[in-house]
């Protein structure tokens, strides 16, 4: 009803009023959706972002960790090494000392030998003493014994291969004591050559025990000990000095690998660097292609909007043709 007093100049006017609020209308909602839509894509390229770099932070942390294990592993082994041989040498010492002390032992046994003897004491056949202790003489060793022995009715004693008495007789005074001897004693030929054998053999083992207690051979084999000793001496510093020399090349290697190990870390931490200026260069890159996108969407509404207000000036001016 009211647009039937109103003028048809004020009706044109209304209606372009109202044309142009629904132009404002229309491009507020277009306003809208395309600052949602940008909303939308700043919120996901910031997501985006973020997990790049919480993948880039577990990656670094991981690889920090494997090399931390390898040091570690690496430490354990070099200490490991290093404890054994020290205990090798510990025990080549010990062991070495424990020779020595044989040697000294078995020096001081050798050595430290009392026989008690003496040179002008004669022992009897096959080694029995005789029973008088006034006799000095070896069993068998002149005839007069026998005879005088034999003559004076004392008992003769003889000794078999076996080193028991033989047999004991008296021989009368008036019998001849050679017939005697032959008629009554058991002794064969060959207990005399095994006495004989026995003899030789006991004075072989005189000498040998003489030998033994014998100055020249003690002085002799104190130098070859003295000496053995010396060497063991010149072995074990030896073996000291091989083992500083060792443990210096050992301090040497581990500073060697120390500085690798840093020179290693240094060209790892300029390799992140140089990984963390490519992913800036790349997120920069798809930062400027998304704004290049944006601004396209954006020239692409302003130009749709330029058309849509181009046919709305255009009603508008054939409406105040009218």
């Amino acid at each position: 009803m009211d647009d039937v007093h109103l003028t048809e100049r004020e009706q044109r006017l209304l209606r372009r009023e109202q044309l142009k609020a629904d132009i404002a209308q229309k491009e507020r909602e277009i306003q809208e959706r395309t600052n949602e839509n940008r909303l939308k894509k700043i919120k996901q390229r910031d997501r985006n972002i973020e997990m790049l770099q919480l993948k880039e932070l577990q990656r670094q942390r991981n690889e920090l960790i494997e090399k931390r294990r390898h040091a570690r592993q690496e430490r354990d082994e070099q200490h490991r090494v290093v404890e054994e041989q020290r205990i090798e040498l510990r025990d080549k010492s010990l062991r070495t000392q424990s020779r020595t002390s044989d040697i000294e032992s078995q020096r001081l046994k050798e050595t430290v030998i009392d026989i008690k003897y003496e040179d002008d004491e004669l022992k009897g056949a096959c080694g029995h003493t005789n029973i008088d202790s006034d006799i000095k003489r070896m069993e068998f060793g002149e005839n007069s014994r026998y005879t005088k022995r034999t003559y004076t009715d004392q008992s003769l004693i003889t000794i078999n291969e076996y080193e028991y008495v033989d047999r004991e007789r008296t021989m009368p005074k008036d019998q001849n004591h050679c017939k005697y001897f032959d008629q009554f004693s058991t002794v064969s030929n060959d207990t005399v050559d095994k006495g004989s054998q026995w003899l030789r053999r006991k004075k072989i083992q005189l000498e040998e025990e003489h030998h033994a207690n014998s100055e020249d051979r003690i002085k002799i084999e104190g130098e070859i000990n003295r000496t053995q000793g010396y060497q063991l001496i010149h072995k074990c510093n030896k073996r000291d000095m091989d083992f500083k020399m060792e443990m210096e090349t050992l301090q040497k290697q581990i500073e060697l690998m120390k500085l690798e190990e840093r020179e290693a870390v240094r060209k790892i931490q300029i390799k992140e660097e140089l990984r963390e200026t490519k992913q800036k260069e790349k997120l920069q890159a798809e930062q400027r292609k998304q704004n290049e996108d944006r601004l396209r969407t954006l020239k692409q509404e302003k130009y749709e909007l330029e058309q849509s207000l181009l046919e709305k000036q255009s009603v508008l001016s054939s409406l105040a043709e009218e």
